[in-house]
């Protein structure tokens, strides 16, 4: 039942709701697309550094994955006011996943971002195999590999804690402004994508990617790679492994098995 007072934004979430109907999702999105932009300008005005495109990007896709399908007009909030909320935290989780890159690595992210919007455009398509990154970029594998994990900055993320960890990184850093626990930070995070880059071969680096951050299965990560399944999950056993060893400060000086053979 739609609440006595809704207006028409409201009536066109539930509408959606209900029917699915892309015509009018999109409506939705026309009339919403300036709410997030005024929240965008004000969030601009305080963190000038990054891109305004990447909050204005992160806020449009909170309002297709969650705002949209989420809204629960029985908590007495309009959707415009809901939208609000949740393309802020959107946007503060973008910070804080990126806060830690440098402008080469933000525009690299950008840059790959901007190639999947088109390659979806054109192909209909949500999930990319690295060789088509490649094409559309023109990277090598192991610079999109690694611009993926900066992106998704999951394996690292600030609000999770690291493998054989009971706390996050946020908690451990406080989000102090005290000069050291920021490099702290940084240091961390450098050493993490140093050793993904130069420990894990590109088909273990790869498949952590889909599995933990895509959350493909084994056989589509199969079909994509060209491997069995079996050698797959070894692949990511192996890695898991080597990334618990690095984060336990225990890292050897050899390459992990298989590093100098066909994966």
């Amino acid at each position: 039942m739609i609440r006595k007072g809704s207006n028409d934004l409201d009536k066109l979430v539930l509408g959606y709701q209900l029917n699915k109907d892309s015509g009018v999702l999109d409506e939705i999105c026309d009339r919403s697309y300036p709410i997030i932009g005024q929240i965008t300008k004000q969030v601009y005005r305080h963190s000038k550094n990054f891109d305004r495109k990447e909050f204005f990007q992160d806020g449009c896709e909170c309002l297709i994955s969650s705002a949209v399908k989420n809204y629960d007009e029985t908590k007495g909030l309009s959707f415009e006011r809901y939208l609000g909320f949740r393309v802020k935290g959107a946007i503060e989780d973008g910070l804080r996943r990126i806060d830690h890159l440098g402008r080469t690595q933000r525009r690299r992210i950008t840059k790959l971002r901007e190639a999947q919007g088109f390659y979806e455009t054109v192909h209909g398509k949500k999930r990319f195999t690295i060789g088509e990154l490649i094409e559309l970029t023109g990277k090598t594998r192991k610079s999109i590999l690694t611009t993926l994990m900066l992106d998704e900055g999951r394996l690292v993320s600030l609000s999770r804690p690291p493998l054989g960890s009971n706390s996050s990184l946020d908690t451990v850093l406080g989000f102090s402004d005290d000069p050291s626990a920021i490099a702290i930070q940084h240091e961390f995070s450098e050493m993490t994508y140093k050793f993904m880059e130069e420990r894990l071969t590109p088909n273990t680096f790869e498949a952590i990617h889909l599995r933990y951050i895509e959350n493909m299965t084994l056989r589509e990560i199969s079909k994509l790679q060209g491997i069995t399944e079996s050698r797959i999950s070894k692949n990511v056993s192996n890695g898991l492994n080597e990334l618990k060893i690095f984060f336990s400060g225990k890292i050897g000086t050899e390459p992990m098995d298989g590093q100098h053979s066909a994966a």
